[in-house]
Formats: structure tokens, C-alpha cells, sequence
């Protein structure tokens, strides 16, 4: 540390090298730890069955299903209910 306080040499303190340098790069790492909480989170085919078994609205018929676009890729689980025509 020089006699100023500041631990650098000739660099002054400034908020925004303060944020460009501890909070910018905590970004990415906040989103992915966001993403991965989400993953283990969601719901697999068998709970959602079991939720809409327990529903007991009628006219509203649901398609439940997982979409795998290429092979080896994470299956994308999704529940669209719709209500029928006429009700």
C-alpha cells in the first residue's frame, strides 16, 4: 500500500472498475447456478401425471409428453392442457 490508501500504485479508486472487476463477472456464474437449480427442479412425466390425475376439472384434456430433438440431447418434458371446443 502506498501512503494514499490505495493498494495500486497511480490507480485512484473508482465504482467502476469495482464493477467491472467483481460484480460483471458474477453474472454468468449466478445464471448457470440459476440454470442448474432449475433442471433438478423441474418435474419428470410421472409427477406431472400424477398432478393432473388429482385435477378435477372436466373439458380441459391435457397433452403430456417429452420432445427429444437429436440423439443424446436432454429431453424437454411439457404439459399443455387446452379446453375442448363447445364447453
Amino acid at each position: 500500500m502506498n501512503g494514499n490508501g490505495n493498494s495500486l500504485p497511480g490507480l485512484p479508486f473508482r465504482w467502476s472498475r469495482l464493477l467491472r472487476t467483481y460484480v460483471v463477472p458474477i453474472i454468468p456464474f449466478s445464471l448457470l447456478f440459476d440454470g442448474v437449480v432449475s433442471c433438478l427442479s423441474a418435474y419428470g412425466l410421472q409427477e406431472l401425471r400424477e398432478i393432473i390425475s388429482s385435477l378435477t376439472a372436466s373439458g380441459y384434456p391435457c397433452e403430456l409428453a417429452e420432445h427429444t430433438k437429436a440423439i443424446g440431447s436432454v429431453p424437454i418434458t411439457y404439459l399443455i392442457g387446452f379446453p375442448q371446443a363447445g364447453v
